[in-house]
């Protein structure tokens, strides 16, 4: 028997549409259409209105778009759409594409279309006619905000996902509290240092474990390295409204960079979703964290970094009455200072210079930088030491404070000796520093001594390593040049302060001669003092090297900051941009994370840095006998190469006498620099420490 066929006509082919199976044919329709909906509606109320909880949506049966749940929320933070300005009829027509390129019945597809427009009209179109009745008083300081983050990078392409993040943020602010913007528009200081201590606990309250999700996971070798450090004051880096922009803007990127491809594929996928992760962790602690939890923090410090702090002030208000006295551009001075690292307190006891803090003469730096042509300054430069010295003394002195030690030191050309005799006629009790005794024997005398033990001359390569182990050159990257007071401060109740000042032109920053650099090394030295086997990887000295670059380059951007707020003046030219290398000037600027387009600048400028501490035997290297050594890096691969870079291995000189008579160390040669390279063999280099220096 024939089966009966019923014909189905279009509309009641449509009202089977929500069958199980055929749900499921049009889930990922729905689910598109939905999601960009959902999205845009929530860009749209961050910029129009306080709240912006987006309850979830979905088709019914009759595909009328209905709300289902009033109590999930979605992150605004992790859209990634370029939404422009909320361009409702551009996004309708691609919804129109979209159903077009789909296999629908007509009658459906009308349903759609008329289901999206009215979700359109309710949730923008009569809200936004609300609006704009009253848009200038309830919403100047964003329309400002914004104006004034165009005018301040107007020679900055920006894009409108750029502006959609800022418009985020100011929104989140000025909901938050209206202090945070000022009347203009421009996020205030109270904002920004919100937003500060807003990433430094939200990453920070990440587990730090081994996961995909642990902070140096996400951020890779100190990529946005302001966002979750703090300085030795204890205190968070404050940066520009662009730079949490970027930083925003690099967690929603799920296609990021991967310089190392660590991980493969599979990692870098893992990297990109636990970005996603953070940043929705950022933003739910954004709805939770208030200004009084972080304004009113009072952070633990030592009596000793106390005791900084108040010289600290001190310093600052006798440097800024100086300046105020001299109304002169010729010689303006800026006012600094910060307590002695942990690095540097480690280095300087794990050599044996110092055993305790109260030998080290440095436990607190000031500092007073020199702005302007040094060629020009001679005597406005002395009588600003001068002048500036004798105010801090009378300002310490209402204070409660005496100065009980003083003596004076100098590198290269900042000041003659003249000028120092006259300094210590100005300053009573000022004496000169004495140089330090020679630690190891003269060359001749060790030559002499191991000719009388061995009847032989002692041979070149040990002559290379003995006068490498007995040198020291810490400290001395670039042309650098200052002037500096060491003194001992003491208070009323006995406790006592060992300080450093030291006067320096600007260019000292330039180069291999910038602070970072200098930090730099005594990290470098911190680490292999710390380790047993008093080694440190080539991939690792890569890794901090790197770090460092990213300090320099966010560095950069707040001293242009200082120069556009008129805080320090212009300088003669753009040095401090760049540093030159092989020839070449390679900017530091917007090196802030890795990506695509600075990654060769990032390893050019690694490798020209451990190659200038190869040159000044500041790094030996560990060579195995029969083993290859290259002398210097001539090309970026070889820092590329994480496998081969974690096989080399480097020490310091101020460890050499300690680790040469080491047994696991006797096949090795030591890798110092020359033409050509000079391979020392650690165990004969030991004989001679033993027979000819340390036993005698």
């Amino acid at each position: 028997m024939e089966e009966h066929k019923v014909p189905i006509n279009e509309e009641s082919k449509a009202e089977t549409l929500h069958t199980p199976e055929l749900s499921r044919k049009y889930y990922t329709l729905e689910n598109e259409i939905i999601g960009q909906l959902r999205d845009v509606l929530i860009m749209y109320k961050l910029r129009t209105e306080k709240s912006h909880t987006v309850p979830m949506y979905k088709f019914d049966e009759n595909r009328e778009i209905v709300n289902y749940s009033n109590a999930f929320m979605k992150d605004p933070l992790r859209i990634t759409e370029d939404t422009r300005n909320i361009y409702i009829l551009k996004i309708y027509r691609s919804f129109l594409r979209l159903l077009k390129q789909e296999e629908l019945p007509d009658t459906i597809r009308e349903k759609y279309q008329q289901s999206i427009k009215n979700f359109i009209k309710t949730n923008f179109s009569l809200p936004h006619k609300q609006f704009e009745k009253h848009p200038f008083e309830k919403h100047l300081p964003l329309q400002e905000a914004w104006k004034l983050y165009q005018n301040r990078f107007k020679n900055k392409e920006i894009t409108w996902l750029e502006k959609n993040i800022y418009m985020i943020i100011t929104n989140l602010l000025y909901h938050k509290n209206h202090h945070f913007l000022e009347e203009n528009g421009n996020l205030s200081l109270k904002g920004l240092k919100y937003l500060a201590q807003l990433f430094y606990q939200t990453i920070h309250t990440v587990s730090d474990s081994g996961t995909s999700k642990a902070p140096y996971k996400i951020f890779h070798d100190g990529d946005f390295g302001f966002l979750y450090t703090k300085w030795p004051n204890n205190k968070v880096s404050i940066a520009q409204p662009c730079h949490y922009v970027e930083a925003i803007k690099y967690l929603m990127d799920t296609n990021g960079f991967n310089a190392y491809g660590e991980g493969g594929e599979k990692g870098n996928a893992e990297r990109n979703k636990s970005k996603l992760a953070c940043l929705n962790d950022l933003y739910l602690k954004s709805k939770t964290y208030t200004w009084d939890s972080q304004e009113n923090q009072i952070p633990s410090v030592s009596s000793r970094e106390q005791f900084h702090q108040e010289t600290m002030n001190i310093w600052e208000q006798a440097v800024g009455n100086i300046n105020q006295k001299q109304h002169s551009n010729t010689c303006t001075i800026v006012a600094s200072g910060r307590p002695k690292s942990p690095n540097s307190i480690w280095m300087k006891q794990g050599s044996g210079k110092s055993t305790t803090l109260d030998d080290i003469t440095d436990l607190s730096g000031l500092r007073a930088t020199f702005y302007g042509d040094i060629t020009t300054q001679t005597q406005a430069i002395e009588n600003t030491i001068i002048t500036t010295m004798k105010a801090y003394r009378a300002w310490l002195g209402k204070e409660g404070i005496t100065i009980t030690k003083i003596e004076l030191d100098k590198k290269g050309k900042l000041v003659s000796d003249e000028v120092i005799k006259h300094i210590q006629n100005e300053l009573p009790n000022a004496q000169k520093r004495k140089n330090k005794a020679e630690k190891f024997p003269a060359l001749e005398v060790v030559q002499e001594r191991y000719k009388k033990l061995s009847g032989k001359t002692l041979p070149s390569e040990l002559v290379v390593g003995y006068e490498t182990v007995k040198w020291s050159n810490r400290g001395t990257n670039g042309d650098y040049n200052d002037f500096k007071f060491i003194i001992q401060l003491e208070k009323a109740d006995g406790s006592t302060l060992n300080q450093e000042i030291s006067f320096y032109h600007c260019d000292n920053d330039v180069d291999l001669g910038n602070h970072h650099i200098l930090d730099l090394e005594k990290i470098i030295h911190s680490i292999v003092n710390k380790r047993s086997e008093k080694i440190i990887s080539l991939n690792n000295i890569r890794r901090q090297t790197e770090k460092k670059i990213k300090e320099m380059s966010f560095d950069i951007d707040r001293y242009e900051q200082d120069i556009r707020d008129g805080k320090v003046p212009s300088p003669q030219n753009d040095n401090y941009a760049y540093m030159r290398a092989n020839g070449q000037k390679i900017s530091l600027k917007d090196l802030r994370y890795r990506n695509e387009k600075n990654t060769e600048r990032f390893n050019s400028l690694i490798c020209h840095i451990i190659n200038h501490f190869i040159q000044q035997k500041k790094l030996l290297c560990m060579i195995k006998k029969g083993e290859p050594f290259n002398n210097l890096f001539t090309t970026p691969e070889i820092i590329k190469d994480r496998k081969i870079a974690k096989e080399i291995g480097f020490t310091t000189t101020d460890v050499l006498p300690y680790i040469s008579h080491d047994t696991k160390f006797e096949d090795y040669d030591l890798g110092i620099y020359g033409t050509p390279v000079t391979r020392c063999p650690m165990a004969e280099l030991w004989k001679v420490l033993t027979q000819c220096v340390l036993l005698v």
